[in-house]
């Protein structure tokens, strides 16, 4: 393992030469984070100069001084280093699309993988290095048949001895091509509209989800406030629907709202929303009333893979008719 430490020169003292049959006594080490010092006490001039820790045992503890350098079982550097580098992608979004507000998404997964010259060594290699159990908090996949072995470790499990072990096995073995070294996130993308870019003064807005309604535009979102509202909102959906089963869901719904419900209820329906992939996910994060608007706010998160298909939402809610009372225009932010 390649450590970088920076040499600290203590103090340099004019070498005096020793009576060459005379054997050095030394008191207790003098050990720093960059170094450690092992001072004579036979009297004899030194040379301080901060030797580098050493560590061929790789159990994180400096084989002459036994400074602790690092907590073995902390998670590997190259991951915290990786998650550091995307963080800093999200600080400079923050600076270029001030609009938006972007999650940091940690390492959820690390995935490493050989390749092989040929298809024994693979069987070989597990065999002689105990791979099963020396990495037993993993999940092994042995695919000789295309030489490659792959092993995928939680993100706390990939600790900093273990990477070593990888590294030492890809070291040591001429058979081994190739090393893969893969970070995976539940989600690689985490957005959604900042509030605060679009408005200045707001009031979050009290809210049941209805899950029974949907709009089949992206070009608006409806409020309504009545029972006639309501039926001119079925009316338009049919309007734009051509497909039957779907009129006849449109026209199911007619009788979920009546006057006695919008005497003190009224609902809010959110413009379609859509995106490429169905695996996708959206979610509400939510409703606020500026003036005469209300804003529906919609975070997404975006995985790796995705399946190939259209993600469509439609988000719903009931709200009371005196939160909303000078309200005439829905507003989805997503």
């Amino acid at each position: 393992m390649k450590k970088t430490l920076s040499i600290l020169f203590v103090c340099l003292l004019i070498l005096v030469g020793c009576n060459i049959n005379h054997e050095h006594t030394y008191g207790d080490y003098l050990v720093y984070e960059s170094g450690h010092y092992h001072p004579y006490t036979c009297g004899c001039p030194q040379s301080e100069i901060l030797e580098v820790h050493i560590d061929f045992d790789t159990n994180g503890i400096c084989d002459m001084c036994e400074y602790t350098m690092f907590e073995i079982t902390q998670v590997a550097k190259i991951v915290i280093d990786y998650e550091q580098k995307e963080q800093e992608k999200i600080d400079e979004l923050k600076k270029t699309e001030p609009e938006m507000i972007y999650y940091f998404n940690p390492v959820d997964r690390v995935r490493c993988t050989f390749v092989f010259e040929d298809s024994d060594s693979v069987n070989r290699i597990i065999e002689e290095y105990d791979v099963y159990n020396v990495f037993k908090d993993s999940d092994i996949n042995n695919f000789d048949s295309v030489k490659m072995l792959m092993i995928i470790f939680e993100r706390n499990n990939f600790t900093e001895s273990i990477y070593q072990k990888i590294n030492q096995i890809k070291d040591n073995e001429t058979s081994i091509k190739e090393l893969y070294i893969n970070f995976e996130s539940a989600y690689i993308e985490s957005y959604m509209p900042d509030i605060n870019y679009y408005i200045d003064e707001k009031v979050e807005l009290n809210y049941e989800i209805e899950k029974r309604l949907f709009n089949l535009t992206w070009e608006k979102g409806f409020i309504i406030k009545s029972k006639e509202e309501y039926d001119a909102y079925l009316d338009y959906l049919l309007e734009i629907e051509d497909f039957e089963p779907i009129r006849e869901n449109i026209n199911s719904k007619r009788d979920l709202y009546d006057e006695t419900f919008f005497e003190e209820n009224a609902l809010i329906i959110s413009s379609l929303i859509t995106r490429g992939s169905g695996s996708i996910k959206l979610t509400l994060d939510n409703l606020y009333v500026s003036k005469d608007k209300v804003y529906i706010v919609i975070r997404t998160d975006e995985p790796e893979m995705g399946t190939a298909d259209i993600k469509e939402a439609t988000f719903s809610f009931i709200v009371k008719q005196s939160d909303i009372l000078n309200v005439n225009e829905v507003i989805t932010l997503g």
